[in-house]
């Protein structure tokens, strides 16, 4: 009768060999897939398109001349990516904790802050891909303007003004990867994405000791900066908006790589 061998496990050493064979490139193309081949990812983009599409038709039908210039109509395209790609940041953020696969990814991938890095590497390809999506949208909408009624003939748009545009919807994906990777629940991380940014200005804007907190840690304030044509940018603003990222984006993430990091994997 012969003996019934146990299986040797593989050496610790092997599995941190075969991870790392694995590029960063790859992680990130990995972490892009299932931002867009899941249903929920792909329905999302698909749903983010057909708003953005619709707000610029009303802007274009209801708007008067001013408002069918191009620089405006980026910035109208701009608004419905801003406040619906979170919910994707999210989902890329919580799809392994959300479906039970975690296990599956981090038996792959053991150094758990690789696979964070490229889920936060994939969102800002996803951000600069919505810049894109903006200008082209708005591109057409500025050559179909005429259409509609007198318009705008201006193109003109300055490289800081792209820029601020770029930092305005990187920081809009990233606070939503921060939030999903805190909490790490899809649910609880979306109505959080909401509801708390909308909570705290209400109550910076109408508490009056509050008002100088407004000025420096809420996003509805500081980053509107970035996408209002009317404001000119300087310093102040500058590090009002970078500690306002700090409070809202590197506090929530640093604090969710480290939930990571120690949370148990059932």
């Amino acid at each position: 009768m012969s003996a019934v061998t146990a299986p040797i496990p593989a050496p610790a050493r092997s599995i941190r060999n075969a991870e790392a064979s694995i590029p960063m490139r790859t992680l990130v193309e990995v972490e892009l897939r299932k931002m867009v081949d899941t249903r929920a990812g792909r329905w999302l983009l698909i749903g983010v398109g057909a708003i953005t599409v619709l707000v610029l038709g009303v802007a274009l039908i209801t708007g008067d001349s001013g408002t069918r210039s191009f620089t405006n109509l980026l910035a109208v395209a701009q608004l419905p990516l801003a406040i619906l790609l979170p919910v994707l940041g999210i989902l890329a953020a919580t799809s392994e904790w959300t479906q039970r696969t975690v296990l599956t990814t981090f038996s792959l991938v053991p150094t758990r802050s690789r696979v964070l890095t490229a889920k936060v590497a994939a969102a800002l390809l996803i951000s600069l891909g919505a810049i894109v999506f903006s200008l082209i949208v708005a591109a057409i909408g500025a050559i179909v303007a005429p259409i509609f009624g007198p318009a705008d003939s201006d193109w003109g748009i300055g490289i800081s003004t792209l820029g601020q545009d770029v930092v305005y919807q990187v920081f809009q994906m990233l606070l939503g990867v921060a939030l999903g990777t805190l909490l790490l629940n899809s649910a609880l991380a979306i109505v959080l994405n909401f509801v708390l940014p909308t909570i705290w200005s209400g109550l910076t804007g109408s508490i009056t000791s509050l008002h100088d907190v407004q000025k420096w840690l809420d996003p509805g304030t500081t980053w509107m900066h970035l996408v209002d044509p009317d404001f000119t940018m300087a310093g102040q603003a500058w590090g009002q908006i970078l500690t306002t990222a700090l409070f809202w984006i590197a506090l929530p993430l640093g604090l969710g790589l480290a939930r990571v990091l120690r949370k148990e994997v059932d």
